[in-house]
């Protein structure tokens, strides 16, 4: 019953922009990843707060090299 409690916050990109001082483009880019916890909302992406810092807790290289 608890769980039903907790509160759903969900983050966009403007919101990761803000979180992280990433560019738009590089927060798009971390969303393109397949590993990333992306919600599709009509045309937004989004992310719970809770899937973004599991995420943002293992190093990532985002260059592709």
């Amino acid at each position: 019953m608890d769980d039903l409690k907790k509160e759903i916050r969900l983050l966009t990109v403007s919101d990761l922009e803000e979180i992280t001082g990433y560019s738009t483009c590089t927060v798009m880019k971390m969303m393109s990843q397949p590993d990333f916890p992306v919600i599709k909302i009509g045309k937004e992406n989004q992310v719970l707060l809770e899937s973004f810092k599991e995420y943002m807790s293992v190093r990532r290289d985002l260059r592709g090299g």
